[in-house]
């Protein structure tokens, strides 16, 4: 007893040291393979951020990219000090996501304990989501970083575990957390509904019923009025009819998503299946230990989730932002659970071995059992395998349906190619951002969802991000390689091959059938076609003046 409670005190006297552990391990983790192949989506943000350092604000070759254009101006500002490259400009993303992970560890070691706090912070360290969001050049960690911050700021509050002066400065930073995440992601709108309610039913601790159910009555009034108004402004307003739109309507390339309540209960069966089965249990079990955080976080979690449930859009990224509110319940539940498992394992072995074991042979026993339930609980949830093979295989020999690894990797091709795109008189690509980077030009985009979204909705519509065109039937397809010498296109084989959503499978038919196969390395998943008609090209101006 006497050695537990010298490290206990040791442990008070070194508050910073299990976070910045914690802070060590989620950065290097999120260090290893920091350099994979990128996602299309990185793009838009790296290609802006190089206008803005040109002085050419936050544009696209032709078009303009201004979402999260704070996030954008701080990849900018990255590149400024740092040079640019894509690692660097997902450097932010990467810190983001790396404080988070003491941050989840402190804030759960001030409302439960310490084998909480650790068993959170690791959930949050190792989650595979979070780890490729920490791993692009995207604003998803520092949303899930700020929206956190909010909702501590607002339990600090409400729970008055900070009062007077500091009170109103913690009320002003969360505000202010909050701002920045609406900023970066709209969603974080959806999780403040979940602050919303915890605080009109289950707010303000310590104050007298009466008190409590005035305050709660204000509230309700307070947000009917507001739901009111935004309804009233939605009637009169075009940008919130566009918001409504958004959320209601998911995007073409997710079109049927609206309809699929399930998403996310078969994604986080998917991840962790025996987190996910048993979080109603764990949710029951830290209510009788731990009620204020654990209600805390269920409601901020579960009611986000109902909300994005019931949305047209659905991706795993969406709710990354109240994932670590799921590891929060986690982490507590697991906290109060371990010295009952490691109590069992000890009366196992007693029961096994006779009740003459020894005290030290015991707590080992005690110890192998906890480790055995927890590695076998790892193993029996594939996210955590899904870790392990994003932080020990390289993209080229990646394998499995998930897209945290794999992408195509343009740049292996860029020798091969290069001589093509310059001698070329036309460019096609499925993706009109990566062009730009490595081969710095394209002239059509090749994609179904981007005809459909945009402003008419026909071929050669204009992407309003990059400033090209973009096309998305064979028609459109036979009309620029009819009307052009010689042609490229390229593409990277998931897309071509597999999102006919996006690429149909009759426009891969007829370029194969009519364009000739470039070879490229197997590994570098990319596939390229080039055409030249030689001398029986003669143009015809009336027939090709759509796409000249």
């Amino acid at each position: 007893m006497s050695d537990t409670a010298a490290r206990r005190g040791w442990v008070r006297r070194n508050p910073w040291l299990g976070p910045g552990v914690l802070f060590l391990a989620a950065l290097l983790v999120r260090l290893i393979n920091l350099s994979h192949t990128p996602v299309p989506d990185e793009f838009y943000h790296v290609l802006a951020a190089h206008s803005w350092l040109e002085g050419h604000g936050l544009s696209i070759s032709g078009g303009d990219y201004t979402r999260a254009r704070l996030f954008t101006i701080l990849v900018a500002e990255f590149f400024r000090f740092f040079g640019e490259s894509l690692t660097v400009g997902r450097i932010p993303a990467m810190l983001a996501g790396s404080v988070l992970v003491p941050t989840v560890f402190l804030w759960v070691r001030s409302v439960a304990d310490s084998r909480s706090a650790w068993a959170a912070g690791i959930l949050v360290c190792i989650s595979p989501l979070l780890i490729f969001l920490s791993q692009i050049v995207r604003f998803y960690t520092l949303q899930t970083l700020f929206f956190f911050l909010t909702s501590i700021a607002v339990y600090a509050v409400v729970t008055r575990q900070v009062r007077g002066i500091y009170a109103i400065w913690v009320a002003v930073a969360g505000i202010c957390a909050l701002a920045f995440a609406l900023e970066l992601q709209v969603t974080s709108a959806i999780g403040s509904v979940g602050l919303v309610v915890w605080i009109a039913i289950f707010g303000f601790p310590g104050s007298s019923p009466a008190d409590a159910d005035v305050r709660r009555i204000v509230i309700l009034v307070l947000g009917v009025f507001l739901v009111g108004a935004a309804a009233g402004a939605w009637l009169w307003s075009g940008h919130l009819a566009g918001l409504w739109h958004t959320f209601h309507v998911a995007p073409s390339w997710q079109a049927g998503m609206e309809n699929n309540h399930r998403y996310y209960f078969y994604w986080f069966m998917g991840r962790y299946p025996t987190l996910w089965s048993l979080f109603p249990l764990a949710v029951l079990g830290g209510l009788v230990r731990r009620l204020r955080p654990v209600l805390f976080a269920t409601v901020v979690f579960v009611v986000a989730l109902a909300v994005h449930t019931v949305a047209g859009p659905k991706q795993d990224r969406y709710i990354a932002y109240v994932l670590p509110f799921f590891f929060v319940v986690w982490g507590i539940a697991i906290g109060e659970a371990l010295p009952v498992v490691a109590e069992l394992s000890r009366a196992a072995a007693r029961a096994t071995f006779g009740v003459g074991l020894r005290t030290g042979m015991a707590r080992w026993f005690g110890w192998a059992g906890v480790m055995g339930v927890i590695g076998f609980a790892a193993l029996s949830n594939p996210a955590f395998p899904l870790t392990y093979r994003m932080l020990t295989r390289s993209d080229a020999d990646w394998t499995g349906n998930s897209d945290y690894r794999g992408h195509s990797d343009w740049a292996k091709v860029v020798p091969r190619l290069r001589p093509w795109v310059k001698g070329s008189d036309v460019i096609l690509t499925t993706s009109g951002v990566k062009s730009l980077y490595y081969f710095g030009r394209y002239d059509f985009e090749i994609n179904a969802g981007a005809v459909r979204e945009s402003g008419t909705g026909h071929d050669f519509s204009t992407n309003f991000r990059t400033g090209h065109r973009v096309i998305g039937n064979v028609a459109a397809i036979r009309l620029v390689m009819n009307c052009y010498r010689t042609g490229l296109v390229i593409a990277g084989t998931k897309r071509w091959e597999r999102a006919q959503r996006l690429v149909p499978r009759s426009i891969s038919d007829y370029v194969r059938a009519h364009a000739v196969q470039i070879p490229l390395p197997k590994d570098s998943r990319m596939i390229a076609f080039k055409w030249d008609h030689l001398q029986n090209f003669s143009l015809d101006t009336r027939y090709c003046r759509k796409v000249r």
